[in-house]
């Protein structure tokens, strides 16, 4: 049985760090489901195109953001904390743009959330 590439968030930081395109795919498969579980609780209602574009907003952010992540202080992908404020305003964001622009081009489009 072959090992899944970036098998623990520890390695999943680090390619991520890397700026390795294979880190970012592995991160949106692996919680994938859970963002779009925290956005769905945040605004039930909002419809399935919405909710992936702040799933990607949310991604995008996690990836420009990742080299400033020390797992030292003891914060995992797991903690609701952090992953929480950013759906919640990458949610508010989304509310508020849909009337400006709601054909925008999300990055993780062709990515099953």
């Amino acid at each position: 049985m072959t090992e899944e590439p970036f098998g623990t968030d520890e390695a999943l930081v680090e390619g991520l760090k890397a700026g390795e395109q294979l880190a970012q795919l592995i991160l949106v498969k692996r919680y994938g489901p859970r963002v779009k579980y925290l956005i769905k609780s945040i605004a039930w209602d909002l419809a399935e195109e919405d909710a992936k574009e702040v799933a990607s907003d949310v991604f995008r952010r996690v990836i420009r953001g990742v080299r400033g992540f020390d797992p030292a202080r003891g914060t995992k992908f797991s903690t609701p904390g952090r992953g929480h404020d950013s759906a919640r305003s990458s949610t508010q964001s989304t509310y508020s743009r849909r009337s400006e622009n709601s054909h925008a081009p999300s990055v993780f489009t062709n990515l099953s959330l």
